[in-house]
C-alpha cells in the first residue's frame, strides 16, 4: 500500500525527494517494485525541477532506480536510466565533482550488476574494475 505522505515541506522539496528515495529502497527490499518505482519517480521528479537535469543528485537517483528495475530483471530500463545518469556523470567539473567522489564508484558497481545479472561476464568484470578503481581512489 502506497503511503499517504503529508508535505508540509512543500511538494517540490529536495528533503522530501530523499525520504521518497528512502522509502522506494525500502519498497525494493520487501520486493514491492512497482511501489518503489513510483516512490524513485517522484524522487526524480523533484530533483529533476529543483536542481537541474544535469545535477549529480539527480544521477544518484537514476542509479537507485536502475537498482530496483535490475531486481525486476527489466535490463533495457535499468540501462537506459543509467546511461542518463552516466551522461550526467560525464558531464560534471572535477574541480566540484571530484573524480573519488563515491557515487561514481556506486554507478559503475550498479551498471557491473547489471550486466552480471545478464550474464555478461566480461562487461560485468570492465565496470567491477572501474568501481574498484573508483573506490580505490578514495583511500
Amino acid at each position: 500500500m502506497a503511503l499517504a505522505i503529508d508535505e508540509p515541506l512543500g511538494h517540490r522539496h529536495l528533503r522530501l525527494a530523499t525520504i521518497y528515495g528512502n522509502l522506494a529502497v525500502i519498497y525494493s527490499i520487501r520486493n514491492q517494485y512497482d511501489l518503489a518505482i513510483q516512490y524513485h519517480e517522484r524522487a526524480i521528479n523533484i530533483c529533476r525541477e529543483v536542481l537541474s537535469e544535469h545535477h549529480p543528485d539527480l544521477a544518484i537517483r537514476y542509479v537507485d532506480l536502475g537498482v530496483t528495475l535490475i531486481k525486476q530483471r527489466k535490463f533495457d530500463e535499468a540501462l537506459t536510466v543509467l546511461h542518463k545518469a552516466r551522461a550526467i556523470y560525464e558531464n560534471q567539473d572535477i574541480n566540484t565533482f571530484p573524480l573519488d567522489h563515491p557515487n561514481y564508484a556506486k554507478f559503475y558497481s550498479t551498471m557491473a550488476d547489471l550486466y552480471s545479472e545478464k550474464s555478461d561476464f566480461n562487461q560485468a568484470f570492465e565496470f567491477y574494475t572501474k568501481a574498484l578503481l573508483f573506490q580505490s581512489n578514495r583511500q
